[in-house]
């Protein structure tokens, strides 16, 4: 009598278990799917902002008095760029890179290795679209030219171009 109790709780216990072990798969597939969904969603947002933000180099000179480096970028993307103030700035030649520190929106005297910006058309500390923007950088040196430049967006996009100054 006892044989034929255990041979059904037994299989009651072994279809119990199985599908316990088809519940964990089953969520963590769901898991799974859930976070990779959520870092697809990431990663094309973030390919989209990076397709839609251009910025244009339009001219640069030096005032010799200073030291500092003024350059015009403009905005050709279909969106503003609200967050210039994390963007990476270098100056340079061919034989030296100098990373610039951002010393704030609007100042006009940047100081010794720092760099900041304006923005001409509207001043509201956001790169609007089709806007240019003015920025004063002033190496820690004298750097000879041909001078060399690299904006580096919080992005990932980054525009390098040269000037004489």
């Amino acid at each position: 009598m006892l044989r034929a109790i255990a041979t059904p709780l037994s299989e009651a216990i072994m279809v119990l278990g199985a599908l316990i072990a088809t519940v964990v798969v089953a969520s963590a597939i769901m898991y799974s799917t859930s976070f990779l969904s959520t870092e697809i969603k990431e990663d094309s947002a973030s390919a989209a902002k990076m397709m839609s933000e251009r910025v244009v180099f339009i001219d640069a000179y030096v005032n010799k008095s200073s030291n500092c480096h003024i350059l015009f970028f403009k905005n050709t993307g279909s969106q503003a760029i609200a967050d210039l103030d994390k963007a990476s700035l270098m100056i340079g030649n061919a034989t030296i890179t100098l990373v610039l520190r951002y010393a704030g929106y609007n100042n006009t005297e940047p100081g010794a290795g720092g760099w900041s910006y304006s923005d001409l058309e509207n001043p509201n500390d956001v790169w609007e679209r089709f806007e240019t923007v003015m920025v004063i950088a002033c190496p820690p040196s004298e750097v000879k030219g041909p001078y060399r430049y690299t904006l580096a967006l919080p992005s990932g996009l980054v525009y390098t171009g040269s000037y004489s100054g």
